[in-house]
């Protein structure tokens, strides 16, 4: 017999506490194991009881949720879900929750939690049930420092998708590389209004500048552009090089925005000028389109199942035959440099890379 899942609520709320409990308690598959009212309680239980997974308020007294993540996860990586109520400030802290290792988070409604709560019932369970599978791991700090002055190409530009456990692997991607390193355009997937802060916390630990993507942005070195909420991205090209397009997604479109929209228009638009890489992530968004850039000549790479939070879209993708290259997150942002600067090379051979 497969025995249930073990979950730990922390929650300074008893209402809170015992609603989740409740919810939790009606799936066979989860045995929640006790509860906590703050990180100092939640630390005894954790090391007595032993919980898969953990269910972590962002607001809470004597210590706040992301400073008890930091820590937990030094000491005991654990999976945990963040939980909060959306406001401006915890939108910025459930993003920094993300980057620093929680694997997933829940939006509590603004009203009542005794309803607002039961009507996310099945969101609840499936994400708990999802976090019994994933890896929990900090990727080791890499950095270029030998290529920080090196001369990128400004006509090649490098395409990053990603889903559940992505917001960590992109940093990870974007603390890593050099500040001159050739454009990114960035699809993640996570509900539209976190995406100012997300964008806000990436653009303050990058090397490289990151913001929204507006319609007409150019695509240039040193720049990050983070796909918009709620839209599609694609890429386009002109006499002066490479922009974006943002546009109003089909009502059949299952992502705004898609991965697979935004590979997809640059294996058209730029073809073997592109990089294309696929991290971790639930589902198949991506893999289809990581095909086509690699059907197009561009280079292509899928993060690895060791490193990946989930494996779904990489395995999708690998399934396909899309990757190029399949690698460890520790080892993509070198993997990136290193083409980049082998098309510099090129370039220096005579190769014809004019528009």
């Amino acid at each position: 017999m497969i025995q249930p899942k073990k979950v730990l609520i922390i929650d300074d709320s008893k209402v809170v506490r015992y609603i989740l409990t409740d919810i939790l308690s009606q799936d066979k598959s989860i045995e929640v194991v006790g509860t906590a009212s703050d990180p100092y309680e939640a630390i005894d239980k954790i090391e007595t009881l032993n919980p898969d997974v953990i269910t972590l308020d962002v607001e809470m007294p004597r210590m706040n949720g992301i400073d008890f993540l930091k820590r937990l996860l030094r000491h005991k990586p654990l999976p945990v879900i963040m939980i909060s109520s959306y406001t401006k400030q915890n939108s910025d802290l459930t993003i920094e929750a993300l980057t620093t290792g929680a694997v997933d988070f829940i939006t509590k409604p603004s009203e009542d939690p005794n309803t607002g709560l039961k009507t996310l019932s099945k969101e609840i369970v499936t994400k708990v049930k999802n976090a019994t599978h994933y890896k929990v791991k900090v990727p080791p700090f890499y950095s270029s420092l030998s290529e920080h002055n090196s001369r990128f190409p400004e006509n090649h530009f490098v395409v990053i998708g990603a889903s559940t456990g992505g917001i960590q692997a992109i940093q990870h991607i974007l603390q890593n590389v050099p500040p001159t390193l050739s454009g990114l355009v960035i699809a993640q997937h996570i509900p539209g209004k976190y995406i100012p802060a997300l964008t806000k916390r990436l653009d303050n630990v990058a090397t490289v500048r990151v913001k929204e993507a507006r319609h007409n942005d150019r695509i240039r070195r040193g720049l990050a552009l983070i796909a918009p909420p709620e839209s599609q991205l694609r890429i386009k090209k002109d006499a002066w090089g490479y922009f974006v397009s943002v546009e109003e997604p089909d009502s059949a479109d299952l992502y705004a925005p898609s991965i697979n929209i935004l590979f997809s228009s640059a294996a058209v638009s730029a073809g073997n000028r592109t990089i294309g890489v696929l991290l971790t992530g639930m589902g198949q968004d991506g893999a289809q389109g990581l095909l086509t850039l690699k059907k197009y000549g561009a280079h292509t790479i899928a993060q690895d199942r060791e490193s990946s939070v989930i494996f779904g879209m990489p395995r999708a993708a690998i399934a396909l035959n899309a990757a190029g290259q399949t690698l460890s997150l520790e080892k993509i942002p070198r993997a990136i440099v290193s083409k980049l600067l082998s098309v510099n090379s090129e370039e220096s051979n005579g190769e014809d890379f004019d528009y």
